[in-house]
């Protein structure tokens, strides 16, 4: 156990050691924008993940990225905040919003469920659609200016778009993010969060009171969707409603459950393929979608458990097989 546990570790901090080292190689800022967008989406999957885990699947994932959005965008343009304050605040007011719907919409279940969190996605649109003052109404903030960090006398740092402060910036963000939802995840409200979703009522006669599990996923997992949001739009310099639609939250759905439903390192698989996939295909012109429906189809039909499970199916079925040509040569 105790060896598996520093291979692990060993396998983290190489991982990240190659992250870090990523600009160093990758020149192009369209390579680099590839993979902060890998960075971006690999946070959106694994905190939908978290609400997933409850059994539930949440179509709002997008309306708390724009309450991300444009709470740290107002907060910068209108009131003069540095974006470093306006990031946290971000992530609170998503999670505080999460904290005053998710108490009543998490209390229906199955495709109620579905309707709801649809309907709260499409009121957020409506809200910031309308109103043109502080969200700029269908045209959106535009022109949305940069981080910058300024130590007087010790360090000064510009954000630029095409930089390579922008991935650093989203790496730190992806890393403490995964952590907390893995730690999350791995822990007591974890196990606690599987057993509502096997059966609620079986998981009450336990001693676990399943509103306030679900909503601390639903907390949790929005609060993160918000940090999105937050850098989201510097990143871009502008936002508007059709930045967060229906479509993004389908897109975030398939990562979770093409990568491994209900699980944190599959809806980082998940996301990292389906992420990086699409560039992949787009050599093949008009055939790039066709290619890759037919590429999720195939993974649903013969991988029900995502594609986290492809390993132990491919290490399982060479073991029998070789168990198999052992028998018949005996």
């Amino acid at each position: 156990m105790g060896e598996r546990l520093a291979w692990r570790r060993a396998y983290i901090w190489a991982m990240l050691a190659f992250l870090l080292g990523m600009p160093l190689f990758v020149k192009s800022p369209y390579h680099l924008h590839v993979l902060i967008m890998v960075g971006l989406n690999t946070v959106l999957a694994a905190s939908l993940a978290l609400i997933v885990r409850t059994g539930q699947i949440s179509f709002a994932h997008p309306a708390f990225m724009a309450i991300g959005a444009y709470t740290s965008t107002v907060l910068v343009t209108e009131v003069g905040l540095s974006y470093w304050l306006a990031l946290v605040m971000a992530c609170l007011a998503a999670g505080f919003v999460a904290l005053l719907v998710g108490y009543p919409i998490l209390r229906v279940k199955g495709a109620y469920f579905f309707l709801v969190t649809f309907a709260f996605l499409e009121i957020i649109r409506l809200i910031v659609t309308y109103f043109k003052h502080p969200f700029g109404g269908s045209r959106g903030l535009v022109r949305i200016p940069a981080p910058k960090i300024d130590l007087p006398g010790l360090l000064t740092v510009e954000f630029a778009v095409g930089g390579t402060h922008f991935y650093y910036l989203m790496i730190f963000l992806a890393v403490l993010s995964l952590f907390v939802l893995y730690r999350v995840e791995k822990g007591y409200y974890g196990r606690a969060f599987r057993a509502i979703a096997q059966n609620d009522t079986l998981a009450e006669s336990l001693g676990i009171n399943p509103m306030k599990c679900k909503l601390l996923a639903f907390v949790l997992g929005c609060f993160f969707a918000g940090l999105v949001g937050a850098f989201y739009a510097p990143y871009f310099t502008f936002i508007n409603p059709r930045c967060f639609t229906l479509t993004t939250s389908i897109l975030i759905i398939i990562y979770v459950i093409v990568g491994g439903m209900g699980r944190i390192t599959g809806a980082v698989v998940g996301a990292v393929v389906l992420t990086i996939l699409p560039e992949v295909l787009r050599a093949t012109g008009y055939y790039e979608m066709m290619i890759f429906a037919v590429l999720l189809i195939l993974v649903v039909m013969f991988l029900p458990d995502g594609l986290i499970s492809l390993p132990s199916r491919v290490l399982s079925r060479g073991l029998s097989r070789g168990a198999r040509i052992g028998s018949e040569t005996s």
